[in-house]
């Protein structure tokens, strides 16, 4: 039995974090509708439906979690959630060749990294893509082709975002083969592909067989993954013309990729110049998935995550190559004075947001640099150049990592305002919560139970809601209503006009809040990075009860009823 060590406990560590980021607080936020058409498709199969969508497999892994233990915002987000979170052990197959150190860093990066965190909390399959891309890139390299097979499989599965990957994959080789690979390179990889094309197949056919159609239970699963793929061709038809502004993609990058970011643009300027042969393909590989990204007109923020894993990587050989050997007083303080400083610009960005003096607030931020930059000199001048770095960059290090593990927080909603987040499919349902509780009092106090009073959706064309009622037992969406029908509830769009023989008692609940990303200013800007104050357009529906619902009301029937 092998021994447990140093590098299996932090890793482990790592996986733990990923789970508690991605896992905490994870029903408490209502699903959008986008979320809730896949979830309801679930739910739907589980109670003996056979539709499967092009998310199939969220749907398909959601149906079982549904049908042993009921429908829940927790379980409809659970199998990405989990299978995001697998995603630290990718660093584990390049350890020979990385290191120790760079492969716990690179774990914790993945494990924290904001864009990751945020789409492995959403019902798609996103987050299921790069997990099992990363896992099945790990195990080719590793040479085990039967559980190459069985990613491979998995992932086919996981919806359109599978294939935006296997593009991304496509143009990758291209480029390698064309940039970068030798002519001994290649020999080897097509020998080594055509000696194992057996038990790649095998694998590939048994998770197909097994997690596809769930044994056959649910055949229509492999038709779902072929929808999938014809979604993606979709994709590729709309308008060249991406929906993202410049502006915007920028601000996405400074909010969720910013550590990676920085640190790999370092190492790839620095393998660029020194000419080395795997500095050069990693950065060959960020600007091939940068490229794909940039042309696809399907293109979102959350696509983003596709280069993660890749910035992670160079980013986490960097931190590594640091000396980390005892330092002497002067790197220490210049480490103190660039943290304390560059928190204190921090304090000024996020009160210079309403500050009636910013022109203060901008002096203050310069005479911060100017500290940073006064102190690295004097300790440059009475040292070394050495010292000062390292304190320098030991400062903003920490800095980075805070604003790190911030992001993760803002993207997992954990700070209340996920409706504010770019990696959304589309604006929570804002008071689902209150709206359900209001149907279920309503219920209680007239019927005993909580899920049997008439509820009637009028004309309002949401998912979200029809997956909050999803346990009412009468429950129907409409177009129309006649006047002689007088349902318990009636749920209407704000401006619906009711003509019903009874009276009703209406309440308005928020049904989206959308974010206006266009126009902001440089103060809006910061404002949405430091706080997420943002403004949103409001779209409300009207929840109409029965007035004689409520206590101590008497019905107001029409004469001759």
């Amino acid at each position: 039995m092998r021994k447990l060590t140093f590098l299996d406990g932090f890793m482990g560590l790592a996986f733990l974090v990923a789970l508690v980021i991605r896992l905490t607080g994870l029903g408490s936020i209502p699903l959008n509708d986008s979320e809730a058409k896949w979830a309801f498709q679930a739910l739907e199969l589980a109670r003996g439906g056979s539709t499967v969508g092009a998310e199939t497999g969220v749907i398909l892994w959601s149906s079982l979690l549904f049908g042993l233990l009921g429908g829940s915002n927790f379980l409809a987000r659970f199998i990405p959630a989990f299978i995001g979170s697998w995603i630290v052990f990718t660093p584990i197959f390049f350890q020979k060749k990385f290191g120790n150190v760079t492969t716990v860093i690179f774990s914790f990066g993945l494990a924290l990294d904001p864009l990751l965190v945020g789409i492995s909390r959403h019902v798609d399959g996103l987050s299921m893509s790069i997990t099992l891309a990363c896992l099945a890139a790990g195990f080719w390299y590793w040479r085990k082709d039967l559980m190459f097979g069985l990613c491979l499989g998995i992932y086919l599965i996981t919806g359109p975002s599978a294939w935006l990957g296997l593009t991304i994959l496509g143009v990758i080789v291209l480029v390698n083969r064309i940039f970068l690979s030798e002519k001994k390179d290649n020999a080897d990889l097509q020998k080594g592909i055509l000696v194992h094309w057996k038990s790649i197949f095998l694998g590939l056919g048994i998770s197909l067989f097994v997690f596809g159609t769930l044994l056959m239970f649910t055949p229509t699963g492999i038709s779902g993954a072929l929808e999938g793929l014809a979604a993606y061709w979709n994709s590729w038809k709309g308008n060249l013309e991406n929906q993202y502004s410049a502006g915007m993609i920028i601000m996405a990058v400074l909010n969720y990729l910013l550590m990676p970011v920085l640190l790999g643009i370092s190492g790839m300027i620095q393998g660029i110049r020194s000419k080395n042969k795997e500095d050069l393909k990693m950065t060959a590989w960020v600007l091939s998935t940068l490229l794909v990204l940039i042309i696809y007109p399907g293109f979102e923020i959350r696509h983003l995550a596709w280069i993660s894993p890749l910035f992670w990587i160079i980013a986490a050989r960097q931190i590594s190559k640091i000396s980390w050997k005892p330092r002497k007083g002067p790197s220490l303080l210049m480490g103190v004075v660039t943290l304390v400083m560059m928190v204190f610009i921090l304090i000024n960005f996020n009160t210079l947001v309403n500050s009636l003096e910013p022109g203060l607030r901008l002096s203050a931020i310069g005479i911060s640099f100017l500290i940073i930059l006064l102190t690295g000199f004097l300790v440059w001048w009475g040292w070394s150049f050495d010292e000062a770095r390292f304190g320098f960059g030991l400062g903003v290090l920490i800095i980075l990592m805070g604003l790190t593990f911030a992001g993760a927080w803002r993207s997992a909603g954990l700070n209340g305002k996920i409706n504010l987040e770019m990696t959304n499919l589309s604006p929570a349902f804002v008071d689902s919560d209150l709206m359900d509780i209001s149907i279920g009092d309503l219920s209680e106090w007239n019927t005993g139970e909580r899920e049997f009073l008439d509820v009637v959706s009028l004309g309002v064309q949401s998912p979200a809601v029809d997956w909050m009622m999803r346990d009412l037992v009468n429950y129907q969406e409409v177009n129309s209503i006649t006047a002689g029908e007088n349902p318990d509830i009636i749920i209407a769009a704000s401006d619906a006009v009711l003509g019903q023989t009874e009276l009703y008692t209406g309440q308005e609940f928020t049904l989206r809040e959308i974010p206006i990303w266009d126009g902001l200013t440089a103060r809006q800007w910061i404002g949405w990075l430091m706080r997420r104050e943002l403004m949103v357009n409001q779209e409300t529906i009207l929840l109409w009860a029965r007035s004689d619902l409520f206590p101590g009301t008497i019905s107001n029937k029409s004469t001759g009823e």
